[in-house]
């Protein structure tokens, strides 16, 4: 989903995708598969508002925050 196909990831990729549902939806987010480098790269998952739009995530505390090669459990938005 960054482009990159079937080849490694690009140098410095900073990819954020927002996903949205309908007021008092949850959404379950789950990996089949998940390979980064361990340590250095990072998927973290944040749970938010829609309604406001893309908001700086810097302050908040990710639901989730996964790196290396072990496939993350399911993730549940409150």
């Amino acid at each position: 989903m960054d482009g990159s196909g079937s080849s490694q990831y690009s140098n410095s990729l900073d990819c954020q995708f927002k996903l949205a549902c309908s007021s008092g939806s949850i959404v379950s987010l789950s990996f089949t598969h998940f390979q980064t480098e361990a340590n250095f790269d990072h998927v973290r998952v944040y749970n938010g508002d829609a309604s406001s739009g893309h908001q700086d995530v810097s302050s908040r505390t990710p639901l989730g925050q996964f790196s290396g090669s072990t496939v993350p459990g399911e993730v549940e938005t409150s």
